[in-house]
């Protein structure tokens, strides 16, 4: 293997001796390096590092992951230190947002590559590290948005959205280009942390940056959740979801919850006991429009029936089992049961 090796080596200085392309060549002797000797990393990475000084913004797209690659396991054998790893990946990275930009047959492309790059150089930091590095540097450069960008992506390949550096730099980049996917990123951080009065402001802002439907009901959706504590909030949000799609269950079951939790306080004796039948009526139409809810639909159920009026109470009401009858006080029909 090793007489081989050697030979296939030797054909690469020999093809840049005679066609040139050097950087294109040690590339493609990076690749070969690379598959050929994984736990000998330095040879493939030195030869990475050439081809893409040589070729910049020109490197095919088949480099930069596997180079990404050899740069971790570079790192993972301590023959380089992270802030040489990300240097390195910063250059990548580069290179990916030039191509990207071209928006040529090999965009698709670019974007997997892309992709993979962020995911790697993520796993190789901390969210600690990701902040010592690149905090300094959006301070030394605060108007530079590629970079703040870069710093978003690796701190959401780590997950690192509790960092208090991913708030800062997500709110600068909406402050700047508002839209859609950053207002619910803004207030998914904000749900993360309990604070739910200002994860509804974002998502009511993401709400009116898209006129996609899907996307409407899954936000109006997590704002019926998240404002569970006010009843009429939750009940209108509900609403609104069934108005996109009716047979959401979560949304319905969600709505019979705040029924439920508007009108119990309103009602006395037996009939604050028959709202838990209006409670139940809405976790079985859940059930039966959304299969996906009957086990949380269920367990609903089950909490209310504990709930029902007792035999006597519905005897001495004059009610029949199958009855259908009216709650006065929130004037809903319902069924003796």
């Amino acid at each position: 293997k090793k007489i081989l090796l050697d030979s296939l080596y030797h054909s690469f200085p020999t093809r840049i001796k005679h066609f040139g392309k050097e950087g294109f060549v040690k590339g493609k002797w990076a690749l070969s390096a690379a598959y050929h000797e994984p736990k000998n990393p330095e040879v493939a990475y030195k030869l990475f590092k050439e081809s893409v000084k040589i070729e910049g913004n020109k490197t095919g797209y088949d480099i930069p992951s596997e180079f990404m690659y050899n740069i971790y396991l570079m790192v993972g054998y301590k023959k380089i230190e992270r802030e040489q790893a990300i240097e390195d990946y910063l250059l990548l990275n580069d290179i990916c947002k030039a191509n990207i930009a071209l928006h040529n047959e090999e965009e698709e492309d670019w974007l997997t590559v892309s992709a993979y790059v962020d995911q790697l150089a993520g796993e190789i930091m901390t969210c600690e590290q990701i902040t010592e590095i690149f905090g300094p540097k959006l301070i030394a450069d605060p108007s530079n948005t590629d970079l703040k960008k870069t710093t978003l992506t690796l701190l959401k390949a780590k997950r690192c959205v509790s960092a208090p550096l991913y708030i800062q730099v997500l709110s600068e980049l909406i402050a700047d280009n508002p839209n859609e996917e950053g207002y619910a990123e803004l207030a998914n951080y904000h749900i993360s942390n309990k604070q739910y009065g200002e994860a509804t402001k974002y998502l009511e802002k993401a709400v009116g940056n898209t006129e996609d439907a899907v996307s409407k009901e899954k936000y109006y959706l997590l704002l019926a959740g998240i404002n569970s504590a006010s009843c009429g909030k939750s009940r209108a949000y509900a609403e609104k979801v069934l108005e996109l799609n009716p047979k959401n269950g979560k949304a319905i079951m969600i709505k019979g919850h705040a029924i439920y939790n508007c009108n119990i306080n309103s009602c006395e004796g037996f009939w604050a006991s028959a709202m838990s039948w209006v409670a139940v009526d809405y976790m079985n139409r859940a059930k039966a429009t959304d299969p996906s809810v009957t086990e949380e639909a269920n367990k609903a159920i089950a909490s209310y029936k504990r709930r029902f009026p007792t035999k006597d109470k519905i005897f001495f009401q004059g009610f029949t089992y199958g009855q259908t009858i009216t709650v006065p006080c929130c004037g809903l029909s319902t069924t003796v049961r």
